[in-house]
């Protein structure tokens, strides 16, 4: 990592951290507390002490001394013994003095990063703790200097507001029976709330960071599935799909968004059935598994060729991947929406645009074999569906241009005019079924690259004409809905439901 990167990250980290804390009153900070009994206070004093052992390992001194607790819990190393002890030693220390300590380790630590060079943040691990076990020895410094300030700041908010808000005494599951009864209402409770979701607000709608609910749903299903690969021992990684050299840099952000790349153009039908998947494993899992054996640390759970004594208790990791993971998604994907009613053209080409982007990449990920093989009841192939979008598409660019748009689409003129939409689609479908998928492609791309110039050589009070007004020559009326209703009902509406049914054909579900 560079040197620069890694003041920024720490810097923004602790400000962002140090600004939530100064929103808390006195009760939410000192008398609040967790299962255990931890005061946020006593978290932030804890994350204090453990940045101070940063600069203790970059200056060569002991950690013990500076962390203030016996040297015997490094040896070999206690963390719950190490956090138990300073927590029973500073517990009693003022709020203000807890935060003028936080200001002080961190200000000194920035100034010593600031002095070192970017060879020293990137030496192994074992350069400056030569005790480092062998799992951990030649990791870069980095990691340590980032799990022990913005990282961990980020790890421990959760607890914080849980804290805050006073519910935290419940946040523990008390035996395995609680933890499975959690996990269940957890996940059902969740599918009930997104499986009724407008399709199209599912996979089109994205929050800043540009994820849709689609995104945020896959990627509650991708970690569940690592834990639950993790509790048999087997390797979680090559199970979350993620490049081992992506995890290796402990990036969170970076891991998120290459499962989000992995994975954006899977189906809403196949995110839920992967969803289900996980969640079944992880159920497996942990039905087979002692509520003891969920207290052994995450060491333990890794494949025999690297299985060890280290980390967090695993049952931390199935609470976070699990029913808290949900918990966590639940509000960023209802601030999810749909600008309802479509206000301008830029937002009715974004949301055309990001509808196209999901076809393609679906289109894109099928062989010829799944786009032409197998067929629903009513004999169409996913190839069918895509001619039958390319062919609605080009007939709203027609429309557009003034055009008689059922002679464009090919339909019977008594057909349409008589609006028997499935006797429509089955003449397309029948015109168009022997047109190879490569060429099917590539008439999709021109109906919907062709349908967006069309709308962007037009202005907003254009498109908010009646469909009418868009009559050929002599025909025009005032009747109907704004014309820029049927862009939106031929694109972002249309693609996704599309994408649903072939995906059901080729999955035979």
């Amino acid at each position: 990592m560079q040197k620069d990167e890694l003041l920024t990250k720490m810097r923004q980290g602790y400000a962002e951290f140090v600004a939530y804390l100064h929103t808390l009153t006195p009760e939410q900070h000192s008398v609040h507390t967790d299962a255990v009994g931890w005061t946020i206070k006593d978290h932030v004093m804890h994350a204090v002490v453990w940045e101070d052992s940063v600069w203790a390992l970059l200056t060569g001194r002991s950690r013990a001394e500076v962390m203030g607790v016996d040297a015997a819990l490094f040896d070999p190393l206690n963390v719950d013994g190490i956090n138990a002890a300073v927590q029973a030693q500073t517990k009693d220390i003022p709020f203000d003095e807890v935060l003028r300590r936080l200001d002080a380790v961190h200000t000194r630590l920035l100034a010593h990063v600031e002095s070192i060079s970017e060879t020293d943040i990137n030496a192994p691990l074992v350069t400056y703790l030569p005790t480092a076990s062998e799992r951990y020895r030649q990791e870069p410094f980095y990691l340590y200097i980032a799990g022990n300030t913005y990282e961990h700041y980020e790890e421990h908010l959760p607890w914080l507001e849980a804290i805050a808000r006073g519910d935290s005494a419940d946040d523990d599951p008390t035996d395995k029976a609680d933890l499975l009864s959690r996990m269940r209402e957890g996940y059902d409770d969740f599918i009930a709330f997104v499986t009724p979701l407008d399709l199209t607000r599912v996979t089109i709608a994205t929050d800043a960071a540009g994820w849709t609910i689609k995104d945020h749903v896959i990627h509650l299903a991708v970690w569940e599935d690592g834990v639950a690969a993790l509790l048999n021992k087997g390797p979680r990684v090559a199970t979350m799909g993620v490049d081992q050299a992506i995890w290796d840099r402990h990036e969170l952000d970076e891991i998120n968004a290459a499962i989000q790349q992995n994975n954006r153009y899977l189906s809403w039908g196949e995110v839920l059935r992967r969803f289900e998947a996980a969640h079944g494993r992880m159920m497996a899992a942990l039905e087979r598994l002692s509520w003891e054996d969920l207290h052994r640390p995450y060491g333990n759970f890794l494949p025999d060729d690297q299985a060890d004594n280290e980390g967090r208790p695993i049952l931390d990791y199935v609470m976070g991947d699990g029913y808290l993971h949900y918990a966590e998604h639940r509000p960023w994907i209802e601030a999810i929406q749909m600008t309802d009613p479509i206000d301008s053209l830029d937002t009715l080409v974004a949301y055309a645009d990001k509808a196209w982007d999901y076809l393609r990449g679906y289109c894109e990920s099928l062989t010829e074999a799944e786009a032409t093989g197998a067929t629903d009841a009513a004999g169409w192939t996913a190839k069918d569906h895509v001619m039958h979008l390319a062919v609605w598409t080009g007939g709203v660019t027609a429309l557009l241009n003034k055009q008689d748009r059922n002679a464009a689409m090919g339909i019977d003129p008594a057909a349409w005019a008589a609006r028997q939409y499935d006797l429509m689609n089955e003449q397309i479908r029948q015109r168009t079924h022997a047109v190879p998928w490569d060429e099917v492609k590539r008439r999709m791309a021109e109906a919907h690259q062709g349908l967006i110039a069309k709308a962007r050589s037009l202005t907003w009070a254009d498109l908010q004409k009646p469909y009418g007004a868009y009559m050929p020559a002599g025909q025009e009326n005032s009747d109907g809905d704004p014309v820029f209703t049927r862009i939106a009902a031929n694109t972002f509406w249309h693609y996704p439901e599309h994408i649903e049914w072939a995906d059901t054909i080729i999955r035979g579900k």
